[in-house]
């Protein structure tokens, strides 16, 4: 959305992204260009979450520094998919490159992962990691 204050040309000089669940999503105003909608939905899109298996127990190494036990996160997603946002225990963790991993600071627990596109319903399958 644009900031107060729009230009008189009719662009935006300062915008700000908001999360909004997309039933509450503003419609674009009649007239907009197609460059400021999303890109519709490819109804087959599928993303897997490659790395860590469902039901994987990982033990970390008490003797490695915290900051070094991360638990590497990957998907599988179409080459047209730039961002994965990672959702863990059901928030969201990061909003990563879709071809690069993601690292999550493990914590003991079981905790449950999923890949989502920003801003679209949807989602891989959740994975389900134990972490001792």
């Amino acid at each position: 959305m644009c900031l107060a204050g729009g230009r008189s040309d009719g662009s935006c000089g300062e915008t700000l992204v908001e999360w909004v669940k997309p039933e509450r999503a503003p419609s674009p105003p009649v007239g907009a260009s197609s460059a400021s909608r999303p890109a519709p939905l490819d109804e087959n899109l599928e993303l897997a979450i490659a790395t860590p298996e469902n039901r994987t127990h990982i033990w970390r190494n008490p003797e490695q520094p915290a900051a070094l036990d991360r638990l590497a996160l990957r998907v599988s997603a179409p080459a047209s998919v730039e961002q994965i946002l990672w959702m863990v225990d059901g928030r969201p963790f990061q909003l990563a490159d879709a071809d690069k991993p993601a690292f999550w600071p493990m914590q003991p627990g079981t905790h449950r992962f999923q890949a989502r596109l920003p801003l679209r319903p949807g989602g891989s399958r959740v994975v389900e990691v134990t972490i001792e």
